[in-house]
């Protein structure tokens, strides 16, 4: 279903823009922070906790597999994430309208966990080029996932993490707790730039594009789970 979503996802149009650069995608938390007064995991500076409260869950999940269906008449685009140019979705813990923030990007070390235990925090990346956009053709259908975690940022302390540098921002992996859970995925109308795929289309009609591109008139579709009962959503991309 299509849906009108509040400002945070709205996306300006940028047809009219295309000497301009790609909107930023953030720091690759998957969305805002959680809040404090909020059900699920909550966001703390990380003054007064000890060291043990730095330690991420022991377990997180089970994962959720989320099937997209493109049963519309013309392609659609979408910004994909990371080095493999996975779909990424809007998971809103519907209880408290929070943004469950869960992905952790391309750069370590990042969790907390090994914040507690290095001797050097200094951050690596991924040596790639991420797809800047993604096609999904007419017909096209393409699996993701959510693993089910939920990131808290935090900031470790020099007490906790001594190794140079490790006294900054990290992130603790919770798992979401159980409730309902809103799963969206953000599709794009328009493209300029490189908007083709290389031949051969990739089976189940979705590739990534590279090279520039431009994408505007967005539209979100969505599904809902109640988790952790259920672990399995389907998304219908319309006209």
């Amino acid at each position: 279903m299509s849906l009108t979503r509040r400002l945070a996802l709205a996306v300006p149009l940028l047809w009219s823009c295309f000497g301009c650069g790609p909107a930023s995608e953030g720091d690759g938390s998957g969305g805002t922070t959680s809040s404090s007064t909020s059900s699920g995991p909550a966001e703390s500076s990380g003054s007064g906790l000890s060291c043990e409260d730095y330690v991420s869950a022991g377990s997180v999940g089970p994962e959720v597999t989320v099937t997209v269906r493109h049963t519309g008449t013309t392609p659609v685009y979408f910004k994909p994430h990371g080095c493999g140019g996975a779909l990424t979705f809007e998971i809103t813990a519907m209880a408290t309208d929070e943004i469950v923030p869960y992905t952790l990007g391309e750069c370590t070390p990042v969790l907390c966990d090994d914040f507690l235990t290095l001797d050097d925090c200094s951050q690596g990346c991924n040596d790639c080029a991420p797809p800047e956009s993604g096609r999904f053709e007419a017909g096209g259908m393409a699996d993701g996932t959510w693993s089910g975690a939920w990131l808290v940022p935090l900031t470790m302390t020099d007490a906790c993490g001594s190794g140079a540098g490790c006294a900054s921002e990290c992130q603790r992996r919770d798992a979401a707790p159980p409730g309902r859970y809103q799963i969206a995925l953000t599709t794009y109308q328009l493209c300029a730039g490189s908007c083709e795929c290389d031949p051969p289309m990739p089976e189940g009609g979705v590739c990534n594009l590279y090279g520039g591109t431009q994408l505007g008139y967005p539209q979100t579709f969505a599904a809902e789970i109640d988790y952790p009962a259920q672990t399995v959503a389907e998304i219908m991309i319309t006209d």
